[in-house]
């Protein structure tokens, strides 16, 4: 896997403004950033180069950070990169989040999440973060060395550049399987139980049958005799309830004319109340008048005088008036409270044709359900005369279904020994693919070359030191006098030694292997701290002779040194105008 990274370009990208601020990577063998810290040199190179990769910074640093804090928004990474000689492309931004791949002539689907965008870039540059830091970024500001990583993640690196973490891979997968294996594998075995306990309670219950039949029999002539016991009494029940009801068919004729005649009754005796009111008043005006004169001399009509003979006459009249009268409302009295007696009755009648009516009524209900009841026995009747205990135990005494459960137990049994032998096939494949199988033959085949190497390096800078990692890459620091070190015990010069020349080592190791290689090699800050002049002076045979070799294309320093100076080297500084970083290049 060959990857070479020829331009990455950024823009409102920690110190970095708006201007875009574009770096070749390709061009010059050997190349030297310098400027005075907190200018951008590392977020420049490093954690872009990082973000645009992964999604976050080189550095521990939260990843809104990253978004220049004067502009706050519009934070773009654009790395141009081929693999194995194919143009590659990924630009990544934040404030708005988006990302963007190119792979040859082709877009991946930007419509895809975040995580699915990643995979894909993981993919195709099969590497990781702790890979790529150690076989090609060596930074004085790094939080963990090759030697601090946990023994799985060195475990990663190391079979990342050898090629074999598809193994791992593999192995995750062969996993996975044995999973999804084992629980079906146990389904497998629940339902073979379950289709057994069927087909063995099937078995006993067509030995129970005989049992069984002899008391259904007995039970369904029992129910049938109580059910033709019931229906006799019903239907003799509705007999009566007929018979009764002829009997009552005429009250709706004998009520109506009831009720006509009380309708009649009422209207007399309300005629009757108006003409006993009509002559009450009658009598009042005769009685008026007979005042009126007994107490006059003159007519209250013409005004004439009123001989004693005329009054006299007139008072008669109007005395036999009165007496007319009286006896008409005498008479019309009598009448009514005849009336009202007669009314009275017919009320009393009345109640009790409309009770008879309801009684009707509630007969005729009763035999509606009485109907009912009698076609529900029939009905019980005839499926009890046709009922057989094989309807009942049909689902567990049906031949076919019994049959179909022993097919389906057969189906089961080889599935089951196949998904045994898929679970020892598995556990074989587990067995070659662990830490144990062949990964560890290939890392134990590569160990002497690159512990050789290591050390090759340490003695060309200067560090008189014996370093040996075992198959679990636990490492053994002697001296010439044979005294054991822990890498913890050294200076940090020291340590940059240790990683110098790891990390020189992988690079060999990887060319050796042809698994990952880049075209970059970053150290940062190393020459400022962490290396005196001799280890500088070391350090820089060695970075001559890989170019020699052809073991190194293209280096970048990272400096704050002014006094650093590098022969043959393209040089570019890293400035600042106002608030925002700018590059410079001689």
């Amino acid at each position: 896997m060959r990857i070479e990274f020829s331009e990455i370009t950024i823009k409102n990208f920690f110190s970095y403004g708006a201007k875009p601020t574009t770096l070749k990577l390709n061009t010059s063998p050997l190349n030297l950033i310098s400027g005075v810290n907190g200018r951008g040199k590392s977020s420049l190179l490093v954690d872009a180069l990082f973000f645009a990769l992964f999604g976050k910074p080189f550095r521990s640093v939260k990843i809104k950070s990253i978004v220049n804090d004067i502009n706050k928004k519009n934070c773009v990474v654009d790395l141009k990169f081929t693999v194995n000689n194919k143009s590659s492309r990924i630009i990544r931004g934040l404030n708005p989040d988006f990302i963007e791949f190119y792979h040859g002539e082709d877009k991946i689907d930007s419509r895809s999440s975040k995580k699915l965008m990643q995979k894909e870039i993981d993919n195709l540059i099969q590497l990781n973060p702790d890979t790529l830091k150690n076989i090609c970024i060596l930074s004085a500001n790094q939080s963990k060395s090759f030697l601090d990583l946990l023994p799985h993640e060195s475990r990663k690196v190391i079979e990342n550049i050898l090629g074999i973490y598809v193994y791992s891979l593999m192995l995750q997968e062969v996993n996975n399987k044995r999973l999804i294996y084992k629980e079906k594998f146990k389904q497998v075995e629940k339902d073979i139980n379950f289709y057994i306990g069927i087909i063995k309670e099937s078995e006993n219950n067509i030995s129970r049958m005989k049992l069984l039949r002899e008391r259904f029999e007995k039970e369904r002539i029992e129910k049938i005799e109580i059910l033709k016991n019931s229906l006799a009494e019903k239907e003799e029940s509705i007999l009566t309830f007929q018979s009764d009801l002829v009997s009552l068919e005429k009250l709706g004729d004998i009520i109506n004319e009831k009720r006509t005649d009380s309708s009649g009754l009422e209207k007399i005796i309300t005629e009757n109340r108006i003409k006993v009111k009509h002559l009450l008043d009658n009598l009042k005006d005769d009685r008026s008048k007979i005042e009126i004169l007994g107490t006059n001399t003159t007519c209250p009509l013409c005004s004439s005088d009123l001989s004693a003979e005329h009054k006299e006459l007139e008072l008669s009249r109007l005395n036999n008036s009165i007496a007319d009268k009286k006896k008409s409302i005498e008479t019309i009295l009598i009448q009514t409270k005849d009336s009202e007696s007669n009314l009275a009755d017919l009320r009393i009648e009345i109640l009790e044709l409309e009770k008879e009516i309801t009684h009707r009524n509630e007969l005729t209900t009763e035999i509606k359900i009485t109907e009912n009841d009698i076609s529900a026995i029939k009905s019980n009747i005839k499926s009890l005369e046709e009922d057989t205990l094989e309807r009942h135990l049909s689902n567990v005494l049906d031949k076919e279904k019994i049959q179909e459960y022993i097919d389906k137990y057969k189906a089961m049994k080889e599935e089951y020994n196949s998904l045994s032998e898929e679970l020892l096939y598995c556990d074989y494949i587990k067995d070659v693919l662990s830490d144990e199988g062949v990964r560890s033959l290939v890392i134990k085949k590569e160990l002497p070359f690159l512990n050789s190497r290591i050390n090759e390096y340490l003695r060309r800078l200067g560090f008189g030191i014996n370093i040996e990692f075992d198959e679990l890459f636990s490492l053994i620091i002697t001296n010439p006098r044979k005294k054991d070190y822990e890498y913890n015990n050294f200076s940090n010069g020291q340590k940059k030694r240790i990683d110098l020349a790891i990390l020189m080592s992988f690079l060999d190791l990887a060319r050796r292997k042809n698994s990952i290689n880049t075209n970059l090699l970053i150290f940062d800050e190393v020459l400022d701290s962490s290396l005196d002049a001799d280890g500088i002076a070391d350090f820089i045979v060695l970075l001559n002779r890989g170019f020699e070799e052809g073991r190194y294309k293209n280096v970048f320093i990272i400096s704050h040194k002014k006094e650093l100076s590098l022969a043959d080297c393209r040089k570019i500084e890293v400035l600042q105008d106002g608030e925002f970083s700018y590059l410079k290049e001689d």
